[in-house]
C-alpha cells in the first residue's frame, strides 16, 4: 500500500503488479493490486507482458503491450478508403502488429504497402 500511495503523490496513476509475472503472460485481474481502479484494470486486462515484471512494479508500457491483432506471414485483408470508394484485397502481413501499429504487407503481385492495423487480420492502406 505504501508503494501505491507514493506513486499517487508523484502523480503516477496505474495498476501495480500484485505478484511476479513472467514474460509473455496475458494480464488477468489477479495480476493487479487491489488498489487498481476498475477502469484502469479493464484497460490492461488482456495485454501481454514484454519482460519479467516484479511484484510492486507499475504495469505500463513498454513492460506490457496490447495483444497482436496481426501475425507475421498471416493472410490479411487490406482496405483502401477514399470518399465513396472502398476496395479490399487479400495480402500477407510482413510483421506482427497491435491496434494502430504501422505494418508492411505484401500484395499478390509481391508489392509492399504500408498499412495501419485496424482489427484482427485487417489493415488500412496508408496513402
Amino acid at each position: 500500500m505504501m508503494f501505491t500511495a507514493t506513486l499517487a503523490v508523484l502523480g503516477i496513476f496505474g495498476c501495480i503488479a500484485a505478484k511476479d509475472i513472467q514474460r509473455g503472460v496475458t494480464i488477468e485481474a489477479h495480476h493487479t493490486s487491489s488498489g487498481c481502479s476498475s477502469s484502469e484494470n479493464k484497460s490492461i486486462i488482456g495485454w501481454i507482458t514484454k519482460r519479467v515484471i516484479k511484484k510492486g512494479e507499475l504495469l505500463d508500457r513498454p513492460a506490457i503491450a496490447p495483444p497482436n491483432l496481426l501475425i507475421d506471414k498471416s493472410s490479411t485483408r487490406a482496405i483502401y478508403k477514399d470518399a465513396d470508394l472502398l476496395v479490399s484485397i487479400n495480402v500477407i502481413a510482413l510483421g506482427d502488429g497491435s491496434l494502430g501499429d504501422t505494418v508492411l504487407v505484401r500484395t499478390p503481385n509481391r508489392r509492399r504497402i504500408k498499412t495501419v492495423v485496424t482489427d484482427t487480420n485487417t489493415v488500412l492502406i496508408i496513402r
